[in-house]
């Protein structure tokens, strides 16, 4: 992959000014151990009178063994700790830093230690992936959050330490993302996988989300993506944006997608036991709260126009799945 395309695509958005957050987050799942990590670096600069701008690095560790008993952490910095540079591109928190082969951090720091280190190397594995059907949406004011992915699907080497514990890891699948914007989505629901037992290339991405546009409530924008055989298959035109049939509630996601030549039926889902929950402050002052989980299956069906079934793929216990609302699902832990 060239590098300067993953350092555009990765470049720092923010202005300096108000009313602005920006995320870069990584996925990754080992299958030799089962356990996930998400890890995020972070910037939000609210609107006057709310409250002063900060940038933050966040880690959370699940192990399906562990049912329940998650590792998370998060440092808080005023926004002076961060640092940037656009070519190459890189980001830096204090001494926690990302770049776009590489991410070096820590979260929770105590007497101890930090409860959560890491020191990876990633290896795309495949093209960027841009979610928008028209490239004008991520230079125009609408929608209000923009969504990339330098690396859907990458290969992880390094190491995680968990409260001391080192995990060495290599080759493991994962995947860098990149979103900024002035304003979260109302709500939203969002998996990726790239772990398929029957075709370890592939890479499945979704998202189902509400906004606000001025006075009207969107409710219904519909994109996935499926990268099979070395071929990306887009259900995320402007009319499939509507018309994808996709239900989703804190536990599990059924989609019906058609894209004219190809169709998909999936499911993910996920014990309740396997989510965590942290909270997102929104540029203008609201809470959302996030329920993710790494350990979620995902199961797709690859239909033909006339409904014959030309693949099924299978990712057990390594998909990332989210679902974020307005106010906290029973039962799932807020953990940060």
């Amino acid at each position: 992959m060239n590098t300067e395309t993953l350092d555009e695509l990765n470049r720092l958005r923010w202005d300096g000014g108000a009313g602005h957050y920006e995320v870069y987050f990584l996925k990754l799942h080992d299958p030799a151990t089962g356990i996930s990590a998400w890890l995020r670096y972070t910037l939000t600069a609210p609107l006057p009178g709310i409250g002063d701008a900060r940038c933050e690095v966040w880690a959370v560790c699940s192990d399906p063994r562990r049912p329940g008993q998650h590792m998370a952490a998060k440092d808080t910095f005023p926004i002076r700790a961060l640092q940037s540079n656009a070519a190459p591109f890189e980001i830096r928190i204090q001494d926690s830093r990302l770049d776009s082969q590489s991410c070096r951090g820590h979260a929770g720091t105590g007497p101890d230690g930090p409860r959560l280190a890491w020191d990876l190397r990633f290896e795309p594995d495949c093209e960027p992936l841009l979610h928008f059907p028209v490239r004008a949406m991520y230079r125009a004011g609408f929608p209000k959050t923009k969504v990339l992915s330098p690396n859907p699907l990458a290969r992880f080497s390094g190491e995680i330490t968990v409260e001391g514990r080192r995990l060495l890891l290599r080759d493991a699948p994962g995947q860098q993302s990149h979103l900024w914007g002035s304003r979260h989505a109302l709500r939203w629901a969002w998996c990726n996988a790239g772990d398929f037992a029957e075709a370890p290339d592939a890479v499945f991405e979704g998202l189902h989300s509400e906004i606000q546009a001025g006075p009207l409530r969107i409710p219904h924008i519909l994109l996935f993506f499926l990268r099979l055989d070395g071929t990306w298959h887009r259900f995320a035109s402007v009319r499939q944006c509507f018309f994808n049939r996709s239900r989703y509630r804190p536990e599990a996601w059924e989609f019906e997608l058609d894209n004219g030549s190809l169709r998909v039926q999936g499911r993910v889902s996920a014990e309740r036991g396997a989510f965590a929950g942290v909270t997102y402050l929104d540029p203008p002052g609201a809470r959302l709260y996030c329920h993710n989980t790494g350990l979620a299956d995902l199961h797709l069906r690859v239909l033909d126009r006339r409904g014959n079934e030309l693949r099924a793929l299978s990712c057990h216990r390594g998909t990332a799945f989210e679902t974020v609302e307005r106010r906290p699902h029973p039962g799932i832990p807020i953990l940060l």
